[in-house]
């Protein structure tokens, strides 16, 4: 049998792995983060952007807080937005919100932080009262 190599086929396989390591990933070091604190009643939550670059980012976020109440219709949704602008090796609170920690309640929370309109850093939750 004599050997040979496909030449279109190795070219291709060089063409795929040179692309997935050749993407870019700029924003991999950007985090988003949702931190809660209950006091009383109450749940406090907040949206943080984490930048663990040496570069400043000028960026948007969307904090969404959608909670709903299985014993009954209730539900609410509260959307949260802005841009922002995240300095090198710095980390920044986007925003707050509250809700009631009524027993019962199911509640998704989601932060998207964005770069041109491609999510670049994403968190979210979902848990039940």
């Amino acid at each position: 049998m004599k050997d040979f190599i496909n030449i279109p086929a190795l070219f291709l396989m060089l063409f795929c792995v040179s692309a997935a390591f050749g993407q870019g990933n700029e924003h991999k070091n950007i985090k988003a983060k949702i931190n809660l604190e209950t006091k009383d009643r109450l749940l406090s939550i907040s949206g943080q952007a984490i930048n663990n670059t040496s570069q400043a980012y000028q960026l948007r976020y969307e904090l969404s807080v959608i909670t709903g109440n299985k014993n009954n219709s209730n539900s609410s949704q509260n959307t949260q937005s802005g841009s922002f602008t995240l300095p090198a090796s710095d980390t920044k609170i986007l925003s707050k919100t509250s809700i009631s920690n009524n027993p019962g309640n199911s509640t998704i929370i989601k932060l998207d932080i964005f770069n041109n309109d491609k999510v670049v850093a994403r968190d979210s939750l979902n848990f039940q009262f």
